[in-house]
């Protein structure tokens, strides 16, 4: 009688049990922008931010020319990914920047270190951003604004604390 009222209460025990499979749920970005130019005479910090939501467990920078549907058709476009550039956070605000180089060497100096960077053109660019939380992602967001080459003395603002 004992095994008779045991295999009920087992099943209904394991019935209790089953397979949960949690997936990450993709971090949205939207009001992404950038600084309105960029130096060519000299090496420039460009400055951007966005409006985050959800877990970025990893951020790709991309930057291409104005007009491209899709960065990633070359893979020259892409810049770096979180642990290539300073990020931080004010609120749901994310500002980050990536290192421009218009000498070729690869590299900026600031503030003593030597930051990698990318070669820029003196040409017209767009910057473009993929959040994934783990493996999952919305896609790119392409910033709202391009960037337009300088060299003027202000090519290089404090943005987002400046003028965009």
């Amino acid at each position: 009688m004992k095994r008779l009222l045991a295999i009920p209460a087992l099943a209904a025990l394991i019935s209790g049990c089953g397979i949960v499979e949690v997936r990450a749920v993709p971090p949205t970005i939207t009001k992404l922008e950038t600084q309105a130019t960029f130096c060519t005479d000299r090496d420039t910090l460009l400055d951007f931010q966005f409006e985050a939501s959800g877990l970025i467990s990893k951020l790709e920078v991309w930057v291409s020319e104005p007009g491209v549907s899709d960065p990633s058709t070359d893979a020259n476009n892409k810049v770096g990914e979180l642990e290539t550039f300073d990020l931080f956070s004010k609120g749901s605000k994310v500002v980050g920047f990536i290192a421009l180089d218009t000498n070729g060497d690869n590299k900026i100096e600031r503030n003593g270190q030597n930051r990698p960077a990318i070669v820029v053109t003196p040409t017209e660019k767009q910057v473009w951003v993929r959040a994934y939380n783990f493996d999952q992602t919305k896609g790119f967001v392409k910033a709202m604004n391009t960037m337009a080459p300088s060299t003027d003395t202000t090519c290089d603002p404090i943005f987002p604390y400046g003028q965009p």
